[in-house]
């Protein structure tokens, strides 16, 4: 009997470590950048699929708690980590709603000896910027744990669009401090 049980005991711990050694599984965005994470486990870690050099706003859907009959709890993003980023470093904003825009949270860049960030009473809405790009040491993801339980949370990554000028518009620029100038000097 002794054997049986320390057998069964010698199963469940290696059960155990081999389960711990497991690596978590990446969630790949939609084309519309929606993640399904259901169920949703409060402060287990989630990894959203991420490209490099792309700015991304996170947001949660709210409309799930909207529906009367099947009321679900909001849910709110805990803490944020990227992995694998290298040298790279990342600014992390928070919206503010009162003032209307984006607004540094005290100054914070997300970089390889830093790369997290616990958001104190939890948010339905960040964005990331990249702040200084190095080359990618592997598969870059971001790591989002939730403040609560649920059935099903519902995340979107949107990319943001990076704002370039194009030639014409430096060729515009240049054209009208000429012609300024040059003005200024007929007079």
């Amino acid at each position: 009997m002794k054997k049986i049980i320390g057998g069964i005991a010698a199963g469940f711990a290696l059960l155990s470590v081999v389960g711990a050694a497991q690596a978590l599984p990446v969630l790949t965005p939609s084309s519309t950048g929606k993640v399904v994470v259901n169920p949703t486990v409060a402060n287990d870690t989630y990894l959203i699929e991420t490209q490099y050099n792309v700015d991304y706003i996170y947001t949660l859907d709210r409309a799930l708690g909207s529906y009367p009959l099947f009321p679900a709890p909001f849910n709110d993003f805990a803490s944020i980590e990227l992995g694998n980023i290298g040298s790279s470093v990342f600014d992390l904003f928070l919206w503010d709603s009162g003032g209307s825009k984006w607004n540094n949270i005290a100054a914070k860049s997300l970089s390889a000896s830093d790369n997290s960030y616990i958001f104190g009473g939890g948010v339905d809405l960040f964005k990331i910027e990249v702040s200084h790009l190095d080359q990618p040491v592997g598969p870059y993801t971001t790591g989002l744990t939730f403040a609560k339980n649920a059935d099903q949370t519902v995340v979107f990554q949107n990319p943001l669009a990076r704002v370039v000028p194009e030639p014409a518009t430096f060729l515009l620029i240049g054209s009208g401090l000429l012609g300024m100038r040059w003005r200024r000097k007929k007079n």
